[in-house]
């Protein structure tokens, strides 16, 4: 994978050994963050508590404009238009580097924060990415099982995401 976290930005500059079929290229995919980590605590734009929404601009324009100057500022950066095609965009680095190696391709992590993100909103975003992962067959792995972003409920009954997750 390559560095920063293994994001698909940074495929551009990884440096792969050469005539090696038995490597995998991983990464790892959680955009929009402002979806992928709404008020996740550990961000610096946690302070955002108001709605979000996937497809299409995670903060509307009328929510974007009760921020303060930083606070805006940050946001607004980050605030661009999410579907799943922007989604494959976004891979497309990494898909393309795979292919010209002929190598295979592997999400090591994904997924979404839930705890203040509509179910909705949440499972629209798993959809598609779930959906580019199939068409362009790349093997994944969801973060995590039980922790922070989780495939089962608290009593370890399954949630909606494994069959989701699972899809053909």
């Amino acid at each position: 994978g390559s560095n920063r976290w293994q994001i698909v930005q940074t495929f551009d500059s990884l440096r792969v050994p050469e005539n090696d079929k038995y490597l995998v290229l991983s990464f790892h995919f959680y955009e929009p963050s402002l979806i992928t980590h709404h008020q996740a605590p550990w961000t610096e734009y946690s302070f955002y508590n108001g709605p979000v929404t996937y497809p299409g601009v995670p903060v509307d324009s009328a929510s974007l404009a009760k921020l303060n100057g930083k606070e805006k500022d940050l946001i607004a950066a980050m605030n661009g238009a999410y579907c799943k095609d922007t989604m494959y965009a976004h891979m497309k680095l990494a898909i393309d580097k795979a292919e010209k190696l002929g190598l295979h391709l592997y999400c090591g992590e994904f997924g979404a924060y839930p705890k203040f993100i509509p179910k909705e909103t949440r499972l629209r975003w798993y959809e598609d990415i779930c959906s580019v992962f199939r068409e362009h067959n790349i093997a994944n792995c969801h973060w995590c099982y039980k922790g922070d972003f989780p495939v089962v409920n608290e009593d370890r009954s399954p949630n909606e995401l494994p069959a989701i997750l699972s899809r053909k």
